[in-house]
Order: structure tokens, then C-alpha cells, then sequence
């Protein structure tokens, strides 16, 4: 009997992973090189957001029971 296929390879995920990259690289040269330059710049969006989320202002809001104000 014929194990299935997702079980019969004992590398794991990372294994795999790494064999998917090393076929990348031998069909389309330049691959890990776009992977790495993607992340990094996948990793500066995240931290930008988180920057601007911080020092973003909190909307004010008011209320008032008057439609103009007294002189």
C-alpha cells in the first residue's frame, strides 16, 4: 500500500520549502535574491504602519446642544 503523498517525506515543511526554492532558482535565476529583497521590504511596510498608527491622531469629537454660537 502506497502511502499519500503528504506523508511520505519525513523533511517537513522546511524541506520542502527549500526544495521549492532550489527548483525556483534553477528554472528562474534571481528568485531567493527577490524573495529576500521582498521581505525586507515587506518587514518596512509593517514597521512603517506601526509607526503611523502610533502617531496618528485621535479624532475629536464634540457635541453641543446650540446651533450658533452667542456673541
Amino acid at each position: 500500500m502506497e502511502k499519500p503523498k503528504n506523508m511520505q517525506s519525513n523533511k517537513g515543511i522546511a524541506g520542502e520549502v527549500e526544495d521549492l526554492l532550489v527548483s525556483a532558482e534553477q528554472e528562474l535565476p534571481g528568485v531567493a535574491e527577490l524573495l529576500k529583497v521582498y521581505g525586507g521590504y515587506e518587514q518596512m511596510v509593517i514597521q512603517v504602519r506601526q509607526y503611523l498608527d502610533m502617531t496618528r491622531a485621535e479624532p475629536l469629537i464634540t457635541t453641543s446642544n446650540r446651533s450658533c454660537l452667542e456673541p
